[in-house]
């Protein structure tokens, strides 16, 4: 569509889907906060840490939205941050 610098193309679904990726294509459908809480106890469980990018990918929140949610989870008592900035991430309360 168009001529010179507004030139743009479009692509099927599919093929822009293949382009971009899985984990594009999955942020495109953010999850509920309550189902995002319980994937990183279950993370946690599994691999013993998470970053906040982490957390990030697989729910589709932005950074403060993570935050908050972590700061929740952390207020029940069930996870503690460890570290700062990108070195930070959380972990089960032993």
């Amino acid at each position: 569509m168009g001529r010179g610098r507004g030139t743009s193309y479009e692509l099927r679904r599919d093929l822009a889907d293949r382009l971009r990726g899985k984990a594009t294509v999955d942020a495109e459908f953010p999850l509920e906060q309550e189902a995002v809480r319980l994937r990183i106890l279950s993370i946690l469980r599994e691999r013993g840490k998470l970053t906040n990018a982490e957390i990030r990918r697989f729910s589709g929140f932005s950074r403060i939205q993570v935050y908050r949610l972590v700061k929740g989870i952390e207020a029940e008592g069930k996870i503690h941050f460890s570290g700062k900035g990108r070195g930070g991430h959380i972990e089960l309360v032993k």
